[in-house]
């Protein structure tokens, strides 16, 4: 009996990461397919940009109330309809007959992404045991970093060898897979609180905040000096949005629960800000090794897969070890050495050695991988099992917030060092500066997350 359930509990697994690769993997592929897909539309760098930011703005927008739908109507049933969704529309977007369905049909994939992504950690969490969540979760980061990792280098193969819409059919293709898998392996149904009612007011202004965010930081060249009013709007919304959250009987996002419970805000908000330092690194390196450095894409993208391949193959371990020791401790080491990487980071300058930043690369990694499975590890344990939806739900907000948060600093400090300069011999000083200072900014916020996660070690691992 036990072998069989161990059985089932490794094809659940093995479900999960399928689909933890290939979201990840289209969100990188994708933008190396960019170039194919604006010559084949015909369509300008501004209609490009929306490709991008219209699959983050689907994907922000369903967020939250997708874990609270996952709660009402069944988790299964809800990543079912997700992968169905992701498939669907990876395929149908192939046969698009303008850049404008195109674009309508990546809104809506970033929407079907939601449901997957905040339904996958509470099914897992639903039928892994406590004890032995720690070694799931890394498992299943590894699969994510695999995927970010595979995307541009496999998804620019793919479109060179063949095209943009091989790409997607690829990535369908391994949606079709874990779909079979799911249908044949799980059964029954996960609910949470099926007494409550669904939150629409709550996940309707959650959504104006994250587009008003979300056009206010990526937008911000097209909708010009309303960038800041749409930046004011999100702020004002944000805390209406809290406000009414606090005093409905059925929020989408539990605020009183959340105060009530430090351990799980402290830990959702030490992964916001393990996000908001991450995000923007390969954003600036990868910038410096072809252009400062005068590496090939290639060779720069083999150096950038040190940090993420690290990620991958030390991951599980974490997560196994968050099993033995407390997630806490092992997630503010992470953190720690985090801070380290970038504190040395603000140290590269032109004719730094690649020695030291690979050097630099493997830190980070080590420290990304202690973090995130058993600060997610930490996450879960930390709710009872009727609020696993909201909990999986939380942990891809602060993510997608995270970035967001980390692409606004970077984008600040490159305009504000270089304005709308190209990047070339004469701007490469000017472009230094905004990358130590970023590095900076990024380091301080990893000491923040450093202070979030001691703040944990006076709580039990979990509440079982």
């Amino acid at each position: 009996m036990n072998d069989t359930r161990q059985k089932n509990h490794n094809l659940i697994l093995l479900i999960i990461c399928i689909v933890q690769f290939i979201t990840p993997f289209m969100a990188a592929g994708v933008n190396v397919a960019l170039p194919a897909i604006g010559e084949y539309y015909q369509a300008s760098t501004f209609q490009l940009s929306l490709a991008a930011m219209l699959y983050i703005l689907g994907l922000g927008c369903l967020l939250l109330p997708s874990g609270q739908l996952a709660d009402l109507y069944g988790r299964k049933k809800i990543f079912l309809s997700g992968i169905i969704g992701f498939c669907c529309t990876s395929i149908i977007i192939t046969f698009s007959p303008d850049i404008t369905i195109f674009l309508i049909l990546r809104f809506i994939q970033g929407m079907a992404t939601a449901l997957i992504t905040t339904t996958s950690f509470a099914i897992l969490s639903s039928v892994i045991p406590p004890e032995k969540r720690g070694r799931s979760m890394g498992i299943i980061i590894a699969f994510v970093y695999a995927g970010l990792s595979a995307g541009p280098a496999l998804g620019g193969f793919l479109v060179d060898y063949f095209n943009w819409q091989f790409l997607f059919w690829f990535t369908a293709a391994f949606g079709i897979v874990g779909l079979c898998l799911s249908i044949a392996v799980l059964r029954g149904e996960w609910w949470g609180d099926r007494t409550q009612r669904f939150d629409f007011t709550g996940s309707l202004l959650f959504a104006l905040v994250i587009s008003c965010l979300t056009v206010s930081i990526t937008g911000k060249e097209w909708v010009g000096d309303w960038a800041t009013l749409l930046m004011i709007s999100s702020v004002i919304g944000a805390g209406l949005f809290i406000i009414i959250e606090r005093r409905v009987s059925s929020p989408v996002l539990p605020v009183n629960f959340l105060l009530s419970n430090s351990s799980l805000s402290l830990s959702a908000l030490a992964a916001l800000l393990n996000y908001a330092a991450s995000f923007g690194i390969i954003f600036f390196f990868s910038l410096y090794l072809q252009s400062i450095k005068g590496l090939s894409p290639q060779n720069a993208g083999l150096l950038l897969m040190i940090q993420t391949l690290i990620q991958c193959i030390l991951s599980p371990s974490a997560g196994k070890l968050a099993d033995r020791i407390y997630p806490g401790k092992l997630a503010t080491v992470g953190m720690g050495l985090c801070a380290l990487s970038l504190f040395m980071a603000t140290r590269i300058e032109a004719n730094s050695s690649l020695s030291f930043i690979i050097i630099v690369f493997i830190i980070m990694g080590l420290g990304f991988a202690l973090f995130s499975s058993p600060n997610t590890t930490l996450i879960m344990n930390s709710v009872p099992k009727e609020r696993y939806g909201m909990a999986s739900s939380l942990t891809a907000i602060m993510r997608n917030l995270g970035m967001l948060v980390s692409m606004a600093i970077s984008t600040f400090l490159v305009e504000h060092f270089m304005g709308h300069s190209l990047l070339r011999a004469d701007t490469h000083e000017p472009f230094m500066n905004s990358m130590q200072w970023g590095m900076a900014c990024f380091a301080g916020i990893s000491c923040l997350g450093v202070l979030c996660s001691v703040g944990r070690f006076k709580k039990p691992a979990d509440k079982r």
